[in-house]
């Protein structure tokens, strides 16, 4: 049996006790903090996308409606290249809005996951720069695409080119609240997608001997990779 504490020592138990508490609650404190700020980054990283890429969108949009519009008014439907450009159009708008996504979705998860890290991560750092730059030279194919007369191709190929380098360089991929937020995820296990990427590439290259066919046959590869990948469950920090 213990022996009864002095007053000293019950003074003394109490006061250990209140640090404790004040420690736990200015742990709390900070944790709240933390998800206040990882909230605060992502709506302002949704909001800077939005803006980067909505001339895009809309230049797209216009491009592929209004161009489709011009053309029944016309009645020159019987055209190739009418409806072949409208499909091309309307799959780089759709890659577009599909990327607006995704680069959100990035965003948050390299600053959730700085949250979780005890310091600098290369691989991290790494992400973030590879993410950036490929974020940078999607907006140059979209912009091509969507406000150069003849950049339709052009822009598609530098979007694919874009996917390309991310797949190729990005090496992890993030989950923010696990155990261990930065995984290795290098260019094996990202193989399906640069397949699909080369694909298109090779598709764009062709385009010009079977505008009509190829054309749709991009746009029902683009509906295709949209289907699998939001018809199925996956962790959203995950790029595809």
């Amino acid at each position: 049996m213990l022996p009864p504490m002095g007053f000293n020592e019950r003074f003394n138990f109490k006061v250990n006790r209140l640090n404790l508490n004040r420690l736990n609650l200015n742990r709390l404190n900070l944790n709240r903090l933390n998800l206040n700020r990882t909230h605060t980054h992502g709506l302002m990283a949704g909001g800077l996308m939005a803006l980067l890429f909505l001339p895009a969108v809309l230049g797209l949009g216009a491009k592929a409606f209004g161009t489709a519009a011009l053309w029944a008014i016309a009645g020159r439907w019987s055209e190739p290249i009418a409806p072949a450009q409208g499909f091309l159009t309307l799959a780089l708008l759709l890659l577009c809005l599909d990327q607006i996504r995704m680069a959100i979705v990035d965003l948050q998860a390299m600053t959730a996951v700085a949250t979780q890290l005890p310091g600098p991560d290369l691989r991290l750092d790494r992400f973030r720069w590879v993410t950036l730059s490929t974020i940078a030279i999607e907006l140059v194919g979209f912009y091509t695409a969507a406000f150069w007369d003849a950049g339709l191709v052009w822009g598609g190929a530098i979007v694919l080119l874009s996917q390309l380098w991310f797949h190729s360089l990005a090496g992890v991929q993030l989950l923010p609240g696990d155990a261990e937020p930065v995984q290795e995820f290098g260019v094996k296990m990202r193989s399906p997608v640069l397949i699909a990427d080369l694909l298109g590439l090779v598709l764009l290259g062709l385009r010009s001997v079977f505008p009509l066919s190829l054309s749709a046959l991009l746009l029902a590869l683009v509906i295709l990779y949209g289907a699998v990948k939001y018809g199925v469950q996956y962790r959203p920090q995950e790029r595809p």
